[in-house]
């Protein structure tokens, strides 16, 4: 937890100081940082809201604070024990392209495969409601919202094409 809040501090050093007890004055991105502060150094005792990260943050200061929940859910709590290659290590995130449900099917759709983003979706409620490992969960989640990173979703339309040449073997048979 002490890594989480440091990092938080480096980037943000009047996040700190109101940690520390200073009163000092704080953005609305600082403020969004200091109550992530708060949760990863007391989970037990504070909150987080990750619909602050919708309101208040964009670009650098997202992937920022989506890194530090990642960092402290999957290296500072012992809440994920089997920790799954689905999971994103922090440095990765900066060089990913996150897809949503729509990016997703438009994605497998240009590669010849009949997906519409409600399609998709029902898959995916499927899998998570009943997992059978046959649609990959979500990479991450921000406010409710899954997002898979361009690896899941390409070698989940290598998965099907391959299944889908296969099938197309045996009818020829």
């Amino acid at each position: 937890m002490e890594k989480s809040t440091e990092k938080i501090f480096l980037n943000y050093p009047n996040v700190k100081k109101r940690f520390e007890g200073e009163d000092v004055p704080l953005t609305n991105t600082e403020e969004v940082f200091y109550q992530l502060a708060l949760f990863v150094s007391d989970p037990e005792k504070y909150s987080f809201n990750t619909g602050l990260f919708y309101k208040y943050l964009t670009n650098e200061d997202l992937i920022f604070g989506l890194r530090i929940l990642i960092d402290f859910f999957q290296k500072d709590t012992v809440l994920i024990q089997n920790k799954r290659n689905a999971f994103i290590n922090a440095g990765e995130l900066e060089d990913e392209i996150l897809y949503n449900q729509t990016t997703f099917a438009k994605y497998l759709k240009e590669r010849g495969l009949n997906y519409t983003p409600t399609k998709l979706g029902t898959y995916y409620r499927r899998e998570k409601q009943n997992p059978t490992g046959k649609f990959p969960l979500e990479d991450i989640s921000v406010n409710g919202t899954p997002y898979w990173v361009e690896t899941t979703v390409q070698a989940y339309a290598n998965e099907l094409l391959a299944r889908k040449e296969k099938e197309g073997e045996k009818n020829i048979e």
